[in-house]
């Protein structure tokens, strides 16, 4: 068994607005665990457990399903920073809600990959994010925190080229299946 999430990478513009960010936080107050630990910045649409069997056709379906997308040009638009408040803060990307996430969100979903859907992505509790930061945010800095990357522009928009799985643990860095 394996925690696998099915996300879509960041591009162009976005993509670097996000790395930019993430470099001034750890160069500046030492916020790296998100930096450090994620394969590429991402919007993750659905994770949880998968076995082996189901994993393999999720491969073999998500390459299928990156065969359409590099051809329908999918735009997603970011809307700026928001933020989660606990005591270590998560400092997000959002992005607008358009059809296509509904779509391959659906998509997977009806295919059953999974044994177990983690709460954050069930429809429930889910919406369209990237985190920047978590886990070594503080909540008694997060003001100064906000302020070292207000200047860049998290308002973007950005071609969806593929839909990515990568393999995640709370007791390795993110690994990138495809």
């Amino acid at each position: 068994m394996k925690n696998i999430s099915i996300n879509i990478p960041l591009a162009g513009k976005i993509l670097s607005n996000v790395l930019l960010a993430q470099k001034i936080l750890d160069k500046k107050i030492d916020i790296n665990f998100k930096k450090n630990n994620q394969n590429n910045p991402h919007i993750n649409l659905l994770s949880g457990i998968i076995n082996k069997k189901n994993l393999e056709r999720l491969i073999t379906d998500t390459k299928e399903t990156n065969s359409i997308i590099r051809k329908k040009k999918y735009e997603i638009k970011s809307n700026g920073i928001g933020v989660l408040i606990f005591e270590n803060p998560v400092i997000y990307l959002r992005y607008y809600k358009n059809d296509f996430f509904n779509l391959i969100r659906e998509s997977f979903k009806d295919k059953k990959y999974f044994e177990n859907i983690d709460k954050t992505t069930s429809n429930l509790l889910w919406f369209p994010k990237t985190t920047i930061a978590n886990k070594d945010t503080n909540i008694k800095i997060l003001s100064d925190t906000l302020e070292l990357i207000d200047k860049i522009n998290f308002y973007e928009t950005f071609i969806v080229k593929q839909i990515c799985l990568i393999e995640f643990s709370s007791d390795y860095p993110e690994k990138k299946i495809i």
